[in-house]
């Protein structure tokens, strides 16, 4: 005979109860009352149904429905059986998150724990259908709220903490006198060529403040000494130069607090809206050289100068400076460093050294620059097309320019299309079409920007005034070689050995068919000039007369090659 036990029913008087609350402004509209205003109603209506026994009101301020680790103690308290109901305003205040919500009901059901709303009375069949609808009013919130801060970021509104450098003043930065004075030096330590972690070693010796030190936020960890890392971020912050850059970031999805960095062409620049502490030229300068190579002559503390500009003619490997125990020391191809010389059984390993000494670098180079301020043909031929590379710029620019509007006007009238569509003001076939027409107009600018920018490299950062040109190269000669000196003129120096020199090469730097003939027979250094297409050529047999002589007769070296065009 089967006996059914009923199930013993617990008056409401008797029941443990736990009070919820929850305000977001993720709730946006739905945000009409205080946090305190909804505790009330809720204690309210368990005096009303004989909830009487309320042991704990949990009530979470400001805090997303769509992140359930706020319920992490709760849950405890349900599975130690400290609770037998749970009472909330209404299921949106559970949350908004259907998966989540969805998990954290069947652990109530698991554990017998009742769930009451306030508004109206749980219905388990219809609560996932109601989840769900919590969700997408989630989402569309979501949306509602980025494309108000994205217009906020597009009006020069500062959304963040002021950067190492600034205090913030409502939504504006101004220069803090201060810090000031550490973003310049190290902006002006790194031209001199020092690195990163060499740069963040004389601030600790002299006692500088790290920026979270200096902010001193209890809230937020602090370094207690610079590395290599926080000088880095100073030297790549575009805020510096007085632009505002906003829109890096975005949540991989309105569910979670995870975000994933935004594709540089999607950021929001906007130049001028703070007074600048580097100046264009200068941070164009820095960025350059971070985008070769950045190194110290190893065991030593000395910056070098020509660390990212000298390159290898056969591998296009960067060479680097080395220090040997009974030569000179020089420097060497870094492929062949690692691998050591090419093998004809394995020829894509290994080099040859291609070791040329720092002395022989800095010779050529005075009497280059030298020939190239005394010499009347050989400057005229060296500058002769700076006018077209000037033209060519403007071109650029101005088309960019052009290009630029037209997406902004775009993607303006796709938000305006957008926002439409939510407000049911236009059909959604009408939408699907001009949003799809809208789209596709976006991606092809942003095709074309991207080509067209990726172009531009080679013109933006070159120095094209002649009279600041004299003047980099004077004060080079009179003061020595800077690595920012040689980086606004110089793209890079190649070295090649006998028979390494192509067809290609000859073609693409410009070289005269003499001297490609004399390099390729003898090997030398080609310096690939970074604002005209004339380059400078250096056999290894004018490298060893310089050495003899210690001068570089430019007159006799026309003279002797007479199919001589120029090029030098």
């Amino acid at each position: 005979m089967n006996i059914s036990v009923a199930k013993k029913i617990i008056p409401n008087y008797e029941k443990r109860v736990l009070i919820y609350c929850r305000e977001s402004r993720d709730d946006n509209s739905e945000n009409y009352e205080r946090i305190e205003t909804q505790r009330d109603l809720l204690v309210k209506f368990c005096n009303q149904n004989g909830y009487t026994n309320i042991v704990n009101i949990v009530m979470h301020d400001d805090m997303s429905g769509t992140d359930f680790s706020r319920f992490d103690e709760i849950k405890e308290m349900i599975k130690n059986k400290s609770i037998d109901t749970m009472i909330l305003k209404d299921s949106s205040r559970l949350g908004r998150n259907q998966i989540e919500a969805l998990k954290f009901v069947e652990l109530l059901e698991e554990y017998g724990i009742e769930l009451v709303f306030e508004g109206r009375k749980y219905d388990k069949r219809f609560f996932p259908l109601e989840s769900w609808f919590n969700e997408q009013r989630a989402e569309d919130d979501s949306i509602k709220i980025k494309t108000n801060l994205r217009h906020k970021m597009e009006e020069g509104v500062l959304l963040i903490r002021s950067h190492y450098g600034y205090i913030k003043e409502g939504n504006k930065l101004i220069v803090d006198p201060e810090t000031t004075p550490i973003v310049k030096r190290i902006f002006n330590l790194y031209l001199q060529g020092y690195g990163y972690k060499a740069i963040a070693t004389i601030l600790n010796n002299d006692n500088i403040s790290t920026p979270s030190q200096y902010r001193n936020n209890p809230n937020k960890p602090i370094a207690e000494v610079w590395i290599g890392q926080h000088v880095r971020r100073i030297l790549i912050n575009e805020a510096y130069t007085g632009c505002m850059i906003s829109g890096i970031s975005e949540k991989v999805s309105f569910k979670k607090k995870n975000t994933r960095r935004k594709p540089k062409e999607e950021w929001i620049k906007i130049p001028n809206t703070h007074e600048a502490i580097i100046d264009i030229n200068t941070f164009n300068a820095v960025k350059e050289m971070m985008e070769k190579k950045k190194s110290f002559a190893p065991k030593t503390k000395i910056p070098c100068v020509f660390a990212g500009l000298l390159h290898c003619g056969k591998c296009d490997s960067p060479l680097f400076f080395i220090k040997l125990k009974d030569k000179p020391d020089c420097f060497m191809c870094s492929k062949y460093h690692r691998e050591g010389r090419q093998k004809e059984d394995n020829p894509k390993k290994g080099c040859s050294s291609h070791r040329i000494q720092e002395k022989e670098i800095k010779d050529f180079l005075k009497n280059h620059f030298t020939n190239l301020l005394n010499s009347k043909d050989y400057r005229d031929y060296f500058y002769k097309n700076l006018n077209d590379i000037n033209s060519i710029k403007r071109n650029y620019e101005n088309t960019l320019k052009r290009l630029e509007s037209n997406l902004n006007r775009l993607k303006s009238q796709y938000e305006k299309v957008y926002n439409e569509h939510l407000e049911d003001e236009i059909p959604e076939f009408l939408y699907k079409k001009k949003s799809k027409e809208l789209k596709d107009n976006i991606s092809i600018i942003e095709k074309q920007l991207k080509e067209l920018k990726d172009e531009y490299k080679d013109f933006e950062n070159a120095e094209t005034n002649v009279n600041k040109i004299d003047e980099l190269i004077n004060e080079m000669l009179e003061k020595g070689f800077t690595k920012r000196g040689l980086n606004s003129i110089i793209d890079k120096i190649i070295i090649y050995d006998e028979n390494e020199i192509t067809l290609e090469d000859k073609e693409k730097y410009n070289i005269d068919d003499v001297l490609f003939k004399n390099i390729t027979n003898n090997g030398g250094v080609v310096i690939v000039s970074k604002f005209t297409n004339i380059q400078y050529v250096f056999t290894n047999w004018w490298i060893a007369y310089l050495i003899d002589t210690n001068k570089f007769d430019i007159d006799k070296f026309i003279k002797e090659v007479i199919e001589y065009k120029g090029v030098s």
